[in-house]
């Protein structure tokens, strides 16, 4: 299988140049900041797919962004018992 990769996401062998940032990072973790291959590959794929859980929400609120988008921030950022009119 084949995947594209988008411009937003760096080219693998970049990821593997260290500096003394991700230097003093792999230190202060206690494992490496850059992704390995597998990894890699599993961040183009989930950048392809995309969140199959939060599009739904997206296209909700884009049916009517003025006034979804005030209720997802709502929720998003106070919880569920904040909404009023029945959505919790």
């Amino acid at each position: 299988m084949s995947l594209t990769y988008p411009t937003r996401l760096m080219a693998f062998e970049h990821t593997q140049k260290s500096n003394w940032m991700t230097q003093i990072l792999n230190h202060l973790c206690d494992t490496p900041v850059q992704p390995n291959y597998a990894e890699h590959c599993q961040i183009a794929r989930s950048i392809n797919d995309g969140d199959r859980l939060m599009d739904p929400v997206i296209e909700w609120v884009m049916q009517a962004p003025k006034e979804r988008r005030k209720l997802f921030e709502t929720a998003l950022f106070q919880g569920l018992d904040h909404l009023q009119g029945g959505y919790n």
